[in-house]
């Protein structure tokens, strides 16, 4: 099937054939469902076959193998609670024997839908990312008009200390001021490619020092390179998985 890939603030989705089959690791939580058939999920510690949706706790090193379609869910882990969704912790990895009749609906659903279906396995709330607070919405809205900022800039524009502007972030949107710059020059870089743009200068228009580190920035975050996403002009969208 076509596969369809979805960026937003702190999550991402990608629904599509199974891809590189190498081991990695990342930064984002990964879930991820089977969709046509079982997945086969080996770690340094153990492989484990025949199940349908798996979740792997940030940064433990994996690797899924499957044949025909998956669903992919990344998601940072501050926003699930953090050190539960770390590696090291009780349950680095986490299996859910779904139904396959609702997994092939994974298919046709939307990003949201399918979202809150995978999260749902186990037991997770989808995390919100839309503040309450107007002077971060306007933030964000401007940097995702105009492209990522400093702090101290930032915090002077909404008339914030930079100490109270990271608490709030952290508090309403449930990552780090960090990794969301890191999101935002991710999703900037991704948005002028798919205008045209070759992958240096949509590097360098989103802040990164070149193509390969942007590329590493992208692979950290989704164990993806951009080459395999933009291989799909159509099918990549940007600030698509709207908040519940």
């Amino acid at each position: 099937m076509p596969m369809r890939f979805f960026l937003s603030t702190g999550h991402a989705l990608y629904v599509g054939p199974s891809h590189d089959p190498r081991f990695h690791q990342h930064y984002a939580v990964q879930f991820v469902a089977g969709v046509d058939a079982p997945l086969k999920i080996h770690t340094d510690a153990a492989t484990t076959t025949s199940t349908r949706v798996v979740a792997i706790a940030s940064e433990v090193r994996h690797r899924v193998l499957s044949r025909g379609t998956i669903a992919l869910l990344f998601v940072e882990p501050e926003a699930l609670g953090g050190p539960s969704w770390r590696a090291g912790s009780a349950e680095p990895v986490r299996y859910h024997h779904a139904d396959r009749r609702a997994l092939r609906g994974l298919v046709d659903a939307g990003p949201n839908a399918i979202r809150e279906q995978l999260l749902g396995y186990f037991g997770v709330d989808a995390p919100v990312h839309s503040p309450a607070d107007a002077r971060l919405r306007e933030l964000m809205r401007q940097i995702g008009a105009e492209g990522p900022m400093g702090l101290h800039s930032a915090a002077a524009h909404v008339h914030l200390s930079p100490s109270r502007l990271r608490h709030l972030f952290r508090e309403q949107i449930g990552i780090t001021w960090s990794r969301y710059l890191l999101w935002e020059r991710n999703k900037r870089a991704v948005r002028h490619a798919l205008q045209g743009a070759t992958l240096t200068a949509a590097a360098h228009a989103a802040g990164f020092s070149d193509s390969a580190h942007f590329t590493r920035s992208f692979v950290n975050l989704f164990g993806l390179t951009p080459s395999t996403i933009l291989q799909s002009k159509g099918a990549v969208h940007i600030d698509s998985v709207s908040q519940p």
